[in-house]
């Protein structure tokens, strides 16, 4: 075998070695790019539950307070009907006192 046999033999190996390495680094790029595809796919759907869970968390603080609300107003409503039922009672009461005075002096 001549120099320039070896010469192309040894070229020939440069050339298979390089196309293994390019189909090894399209390998791993495509395998990277399917790993980074499924982590954003679990990043997006943790994301999305996440979303879920605190909206749902909102709307129940939001009925919780809503029904803290009506409570409240009600409750509120009760001792006002009190008041006014009281204030009649006594309405009443010196009214009645009053008459009876009135009575007696007549």
């Amino acid at each position: 075998m001549t120099e320039l046999d070896e010469l192309k033999v040894i070229k020939d190996k440069e050339e298979s070695i390089k196309k293994e390495i390019a189909n090894i680094i399209n390998e791993k790029e495509n395998e990277i790019k399917e790993i980074k595809s499924e982590y954003e796919e679990k990043a997006k759907s943790t994301e999305e539950e996440s979303l879920n869970m605190y909206n749902a968390a909102i709307m129940e603080a939001r009925a919780e307070e809503e029904k803290r609300y009506v409570e409240l107003i009600n409750k509120a409503k009760a001792e006002a009907d009190l008041m006014k039922l009281k204030l009649s009672e006594d309405e009443i009461r010196e009214f009645v006192i009053n008459r009876v005075i009135e009575y007696l002096k007549e």
